[in-house]
């Protein structure tokens, strides 16, 4: 059976005998593929056919590896096409093995970069570059002439807009006080009844407090410099049961020498009011004799 039996390459399909003594062994066939020798053949020659000389493999050892007959290039058994320099085993022809991703035509492709601008130089006005706008380049002295003018331009500008704006402010404030001073002179001619002008003039004029929150806002204050602030505290109470409307301290400071009563509408009570102290003094220190004229304050000094 030995004489007639053959196997054959798995890659290229090429026949070799068979021997018993070369059956579990590697052979190389001369497309270049492993060959894997069976333990037994796969066919018998036919008897009546002519017998066609086969050659026979050549035992390598498994060492010796599986290798691109082209390029040398170690190979996995059974390869059918060499990745290194792609020949096909096959059929003895090189084949493309690289595979098209479209990255050469990204890379041959170069990214259009955009055109700078060139700046124009500073000061030509007519629009044109200037010969000495670039870098390294001086300024001629007309340039810088021009330069100059145009900031001392600017600057002079801007002390005037500024120099307007304080003008504006001082005389918004010299107008408001001119025309508050005209109201008041048109409400001091009104002739207003009782103690009414002075009682208005000093609650304007100062910074009037209710008479309570002024004694409580600090310790040290007083109405008057005989009465204790309990006693102040008293007296204020008295007046608003009598039927005062409202107490004032016209003054900030710590002692208060006066206070404005607001008076009632109810008769009675406007007469109480006015009775408590009837002849007084004014801050001047004159005598004042309190009577009813339908004012709305009265004013008392105290000691």
């Amino acid at each position: 059976m030995a004489g007639g039996a053959t196997f054959s390459c798995d890659s290229c399909g090429k026949q070799y005998p068979w021997k018993p003594e070369l059956a579990g062994k590697k052979a190389k066939c001369k497309c270049g593929a492993m060959l894997n020798i069976p333990a037994q053949p796969q066919m018998a020659r036919a008897a009546a056919r002519t017998p066609v000389a086969v050659p026979a493999a050549a035992v390598v050892e498994e060492s010796a590896g599986y290798r691109c007959p082209a390029c040398k290039n170690e190979l996995t058994p059974g390869t059918a096409v060499c990745i290194n320099c792609g020949y096909d085993l096959r059929t003895g022809q090189y084949v493309n093995t690289q595979i098209d991703t479209g990255e050469d035509e990204a890379d041959a492709a170069p990214v259009p970069k955009k055109k700078k601008k060139k700046k124009m130089a500073a000061g030509g006005g007519s629009g044109k570059p200037s010969a000495t706008g670039w870098v390294g380049v001086s300024k001629s002295n007309r340039e810088k002439t021009a330069e100059q003018e145009a900031d001392k331009s600017r600057t002079i500008k801007q002390v005037t807009i500024v120099v307007a704006l304080v003008v504006a402010v001082i005389g918004a404030v010299f107008i408001g006080k001119f025309a508050f001073s005209r109201l008041g002179n048109k409400t001091s001619d009104v002739k207003m009844p009782g103690q009414d002008a002075e009682a208005t003039r000093m609650l304007a004029e100062n910074m009037p407090m209710e008479a309570k929150d002024f004694l409580a806002s600090h310790k040290s204050r007083m109405i008057g410099t005989q009465w204790t602030q309990a006693k102040a505290v008293l007296k204020i109470n008295q007046w608003y049961e009598m039927g005062a409307v409202k107490v004032y301290v016209p003054s900030d400071g710590l002692i208060a020498r006066s206070v404005i009563i607001e008076l009632p509408q109810d008769k009675e009570k406007r007469a109480a009011l006015i009775g408590w102290q009837r002849v007084n003094e004014d801050e001047n220190g004159h005598i004042v004799t309190i009577k009813d004229e339908g004012q709305k304050y009265v004013i008392y000094a105290i000691p």
